[in-house]
């Protein structure tokens, strides 16, 4: 047994399998957790309730272990949900499948191959385990989710997530799978087009009841740049769609603003990086505009950008969705205005604080005058009014001059 040479389940004893599972030698963990499995013992519950914190604690070893041949091989162990139980098996996939995306996005493995094959395997085995498991539909669509956008480093990966689909049934993932057929045709294709497709789809899933998806989407990338990058992708696609009907605007805002505000506000604090002045040539740009960013894995820059996006297609659909007659709450304007001219980022948002102030139904003087009137508004929103009042005096609108000057707060 210690040489890996298992040859009934007659012959095993708790012991045995504990020792050999710590062996030194990664060929004889391996080759005794392909006895394991072909013997079933791990399927025979009085034998693993005998010794199941033991072999718990030895399989969960395996699926931790350097050399991932020893953790493809215990992946492929039947009756895995037998010793780990449903809620410590779905939990130790989603830690093996981050170890495995992240080692091909930092391009630190040695076996690109492997690696990725360790990845499917591990959605594979979620699906199977779980796919009629109701408790556990949000987890599984939570691993496979970052890896729909695909990326140079895990586009082998990328593909088979999105045949793996086919075997998976969540409503945001409607018509984004694509079948195996297809899988060869997109290999030689373009990233960018397979990302526009997946993220526009998703678009359109999210927008049929975005207060409901809203919150399985930032419950599942809380913990993934990867996943906040295809998130806000697919806000800002989504974004172009109700700007386009022109209804709806106001509680898909309430659901976004909040996440969006406090996300952009972790990146100022961790103060990383820097963000470039807002270029007008965004203002047209839909998510495609970003995809060559995606050959560098260093994403909260990326993440940052895009949400600069996101926050004038805030203004661009408030302002849309006005044009058609519906009538908003003035205090999202007040709290767009706010938050960006209060943000450390306040440089790149300078050219939507002067649209909104111009363009909103809300006359200027109505909406400046408050930084001043109101009490508790912080110096730097009133110095940033301030310098709305002199931006709006410039455009030459005599009328506009006049109201300015005459409403100004004494």
């Amino acid at each position: 047994m210690l040489d890996g040479n298992l040859d009934s389940s007659s012959d095993i004893s708790e012991s045995k399998v504990w020792f050999a599972l710590y062996h030194p030698k990664a060929d004889v963990r391996r080759t005794t957790l392909r006895d394991i499995n072909s013997s079933g013992i791990l399927k025979n519950k009085a034998f693993v309730s005998e010794g199941l914190v033991d072999i718990q604690e030895a399989i969960l070893r395996q699926l931790d272990d350097k050399d991932l041949t020893v953790v493809q091989a215990t992946l492929n162990v039947d009756g895995l949900q037998n010793v780990l139980g449903a809620s410590k098996l779905i939990e130790t996939l989603q830690t093996v499948l981050r170890r495995c995306v992240g080692k091909l996005l930092s391009g630190s493995t040695d076996n690109v191959s492997l690696t990725g094959e360790v990845a499917v395997t591990c959605l594979k085995k979620a699906i199977s385990y779980f796919h009629d498991h109701s408790d556990y539909l949000k987890n599984i669509a939570a691993m496979i989710f970052p890896l729909l956008l695909a990326m140079p480093q895990t586009q082998g990966l990328n593909l088979k997530a999105l045949v793996l689909l086919n075997k998976f049934n969540w409503p945001l993932y409607q018509n984004v799978a694509v079948s195996s057929s297809e899988e060869t045709t997109l290999i030689l294709g373009s990233l960018s087009s397979i990302n526009l497709k997946v993220i526009n789809n998703l678009a359109s899933n999210f927008m049929a009841h975005p207060e409901d998806n809203i919150v399985w989407f930032v419950e599942s990338c809380n913990d993934s740049e990867l996943s906040k990058t295809l998130f806000f992708f697919v806000l800002l696609q989504s974004l172009l769609l109700v700007k386009s009907k022109g209804d709806g605007f106001s509680a898909l805002f309430k659901s976004v603003f909040p996440i969006l505000k406090a996300e952009l506000e972790s990146l100022v604090n961790a103060g990383d990086f820097l963000l470039d002045e807002f270029n007008s040539e965004m203002l047209d740009w839909d998510c495609s505009s970003f995809f060559d960013h995606l050959l560098y894995a260093n994403l909260r820059p990326l993440n940052a950008k895009v949400m600069v996006c996101i926050f004038w297609r805030l203004i661009s659909a408030l302002m849309s969705a006005e044009s058609f007659g519906n009538r908003l709450d003035d205090s999202m304007i007040k709290d767009l205005f706010v938050f960006f001219a209060s943000s450390k980022f306040k440089h790149a948002f300078r050219e939507h604080l002067h649209f909104l102030a111009a363009q909103c139904s809300v006359s200027p003087s109505r909406l400046l005058s408050k930084f001043f009137t109101d009490e508790g508004v912080p110096a730097a929103v009133q110095v940033e009014s301030l310098q709305c009042y002199a931006f709006l005096c410039s455009l030459s609108q005599d009328k506009w001059q006049t109201e300015l000057l005459a409403e100004f707060p004494s």
